[in-house]
């Protein structure tokens, strides 16, 4: 095991020769650090966001969007690859793609909902 921040309860485990990230408590993690507002009309883009979901812990496209809204401008933020959502059957070599399906996915959700919902897409507008 190998903490990914000094001052964080969160790993990244290796089990069984797959990654997983693992959080006991995500609200208490998420609430050891909170950034003042400076310029609350400043557009920010957020370089990039992780969404997944595992058995015990997730972090979905609402947990996002309640996390940017905070005070500050986020206006878009780009979704990154965290080896999650992955195809369990089919080549090897195609099964990350299932990670991207899952990413389509939830932004055709939102882009169905209408535009007052934030689309949750690789280039997530907010």
């Amino acid at each position: 095991m190998q903490p990914n921040h000094p001052e964080s309860d969160r790993l990244l485990v290796k089990t069984n020769g797959k990654l997983e990230v693992t959080a006991p408590n995500l609200d208490d993690w998420l609430g050891l650090v909170e950034e003042d507002v400076i310029d609350p009309q400043l557009p920010i883009i957020d370089p990039h966001h992780h969404l997944w979901e595992h058995p015990d812990n997730r972090y979905v496209a609402e947990d996002f969007l309640r996390d940017v809204a905070s005070g500050h401008n986020v206006v878009q933020s780009v979704f990154v690859e965290c080896m999650s959502m992955y195809r369990t059957s089919g080549p090897e070599s195609f099964r990350p793609v299932g990670e991207t399906d899952y990413v389509c996915q939830l932004a055709e959700r939102s882009d169905a909902a209408g535009p007052e919902s934030p689309p949750a897409s690789l280039a997530m507008p907010i």
